[in-house]
């Protein structure tokens, strides 16, 4: 795949985005179920061999001929987003015809899930707090990609960060909800709007206000709550007007209790009322891979002082007076 990779992680060929003719065995009912989507899995013969894949597909309206642009549209995007390549970007496959009057998105299908249900199935794991930062970097890393092509995501939260079978974190559906937000007199939307629990304060209390890099930096502060505690943002408040009442106060989101003081660092950082003064994902991303680095070598300090109070140890006297020598060195 690299030899399609251009110096800035664009593909550099042309590869056909409409491959209806070759996705095949779609499931006969969604296997799963979005705000504004239904999801099927299906089987791309794809140029690299036959592939497993999730069919997004968009629920919509009967519009009259001619006043529903939303399909070519999202054709347009979709071309643009397949050819954004990066490690912690969900690939673009491509998009498939005949559900619906808009191109259903298809891509990777990951058994891993999302970042949530992944996280908890890891619950157990003695080092799942650093697991837990080495996915929120990987998620920085594909939010500055996409920031420095001039992409904003506008959904940052849980569900669309997705954990690819090498277990690597990588952002889905960036730009989507703009484009559907457009669109919204076309498509139907199911469920609450929980997405407002993500948003910026200037998104839902100013008028106009639209969905910005800094935006998505205040989306991933409360991404990294909803991820390390296995709450929403704002989890205190009952309701979506509860939430806007909050931010109107300009309350930070609640504190989990099991929250230690670097990770809520991370949150307040990310969390500022005042925009132009939020982190950057560079700067998450680098804080991040210090922190991991300095906790690595932490532990391999811890086991070789171990060991060597292991090997040591018959200098040790029986009172425990005296000293060893691995004492004297730590």
């Amino acid at each position: 795949m690299s030899n399609d990779i251009d110096g800035i992680g664009l593909a550099t060929v042309d590869l056909m985005a409409n491959i209806t003719h070759e996705v095949h065995d779609l499931s006969l009912r969604p296997v799963g179920y979005g705000g504004y989507s239904d999801i099927y899995k299906a089987v791309w013969r794809s140029p690299y061999g036959d592939m497993q894949v999730a069919v997004k597909v968009i629920r919509t309206l009967p519009m009259p001929p001619g006043l529903d642009n939303m399909p070519r549209v999202l054709r347009r995007e979709i071309s643009v987003w397949k050819k954004l390549l990066h490690r912690n970007i969900h690939i673009m496959c491509g998009f498939y015809e005949g559900y619906g009057s808009a191109p259903a998105l298809v891509s990777p299908w990951y058994e891993n899930g999302d970042i949530n249900s992944y996280v908890r199935r890891h619950a157990a794991d003695p080092n799942v707090d650093m697991l837990k930062f080495r996915l929120f970097a990987d998620i920085m890393n594909g939010l500055k990609f996409l920031h420095d092509h001039c992409i904003i995501h506008g959904d940052i939260k849980g569900g669309n960060v997705l954990i690819s079978d090498d277990n690597v974190a990588r952002l889905c559906d960036f730009g989507l909800s703009r484009l559907l937000l457009e669109h919204s007199q076309s498509i139907t939307h199911t469920g609450v709007k929980g997405t407002s629990r993500w948003m910026a304060a200037e998104l839902l209390l100013v008028d106009g206000a639209q969905h910005s890099y800094a935006t998505d930096i205040w989306a991933s502060g409360c991404l990294l709550i909803e991820v390390w505690s296995d709450v929403l943002p704002y989890h205190t408040k009952a309701n979506n007007h509860q939430v806007i009442l909050a931010l109107s106060r300009e309350e930070l989101p609640s504190r989990p209790d099991n929250m230690p003081d670097v990770t809520w660092t991370i949150v307040v950082a990310c969390c500022n009322f005042v925009a132009k003064d939020r982190t950057s994902p560079s700067h998450l991303a680098a804080f991040i891979s210090h922190h991991l680095i300095i906790h690595r070598v932490y532990g391999m300090v811890s086991e070789a002082t171990s060991n060597l109070n292991h090997i040591f140890n018959p200098w040790r006297s029986h009172s425990g007076a005296q000293s060893t020598y691995v004492d004297r060195i730590f």
